[in-house]
């Protein structure tokens, strides 16, 4: 299978690579409560608004909530400020998914 930067698994529903989670996020672009925008390009996605991760805890011994919140732009993905791992504030190409 060729790689590409973003999945459709489900007619409207993309997946995207994140290295900080080290899974695959799903965007839904349709559907009954559709949220996101996305510009049509495979290659440099783009997103629209925010996606926003988080948890309750962000590792079994403590008990400090996990949030990951990122804009997918032109191909990359970008770290907002209230993330709370050492990606925070960074911006960083979309890896390649198979």
């Amino acid at each position: 299978m060729a790689k590409t930067k973003l999945i459709n698994s489900n007619q409207g529903i993309y997946s995207i690579y994140c290295e900080m989670c080290q899974i695959n996020h799903h965007i839904p672009t349709v559907g009954d409560h559709p949220v996101w925008t996305f510009n049509g390009d495979l290659e440099y996605p783009t997103f629209m608004p925010s996606v926003v991760v988080s948890s309750k805890y962000s590792a079994e011994n403590n008990p400090n909530p996990y949030i990951c919140h990122f804009f997918i732009k032109n191909g990359t993905i970008e770290y907002q400020g209230d993330c709370t791992h050492e990606f925070k504030n960074k911006t960083l190409s979309l890896k390649d998914i198979e």
